[in-house]
C-alpha cells in the first residue's frame, strides 16, 4: 500500500520541466535513509541509464537496474538541508519511508521568464 501511495513519484522518472528550468529542494525536517529521501542520479548516469537500459517508463525492472548499477545520491541532512537539481535531466524518485517515518520538502520551482508561457503551464 504505501508503495502505491508515491505513485510514479516512487520509480525513476525525469520531470516534463522546460530545458532551462531547476528545481530547489528544502529539507523541512531532519531526514535520514529511513525518512524514504529523494534519491538522485547524475546526468552523466542518466544519460548511461536511458541509452544502456533504453530507459521509455520506469517499470520494477529499471528500479531494480539503477539499484544494482549505479550510486543514487540520497537527499538526506539536518533541517533546513538545501539540494539544486535539473529534475527534467536527471532521473530521480521518491523513496518509500520505514513505518511511522515521514519526510516533509519544500519545492521551488525556478524558470526564465523570457519564454512566454500560458498559466496553465
Amino acid at each position: 500500500m504505501m508503495k502505491t501511495a508515491y505513485g510514479e513519484t516512487g520509480n525513476w522518472h525525469t520531470d516534463s520541466s522546460s530545458s532551462e528550468s531547476l528545481k530547489v529542494f528544502i529539507l523541512l525536517s531532519d531526514v535520514t535513509g529511513a525518512h524514504g529521501p529523494m534519491n538522485l542520479l547524475s546526468r552523466k548516469d542518466t544519460k548511461s541509464v536511458i541509452k544502456i537500459h533504453n530507459f521509455k517508463f520506469s517499470t520494477e525492472g529499471t528500479n531494480k537496474y539503477i539499484e544494482d548499477h549505479y550510486r543514487p545520491v540520497k537527499f538526506t541532512g539536518k533541517k533546513g538541508q538545501v539540494m539544486i537539481a535539473r529534475s527534467n535531466e536527471c532521473l530521480h524518485r521518491a523513496s518509500i519511508p520505514e513505518n511511522g517515518r515521514i519526510r516533509d520538502i519544500l519545492t521551488f520551482y525556478f524558470t526564465t521568464s523570457s519564454i512566454k508561457r500560458k498559466q496553465s503551464e
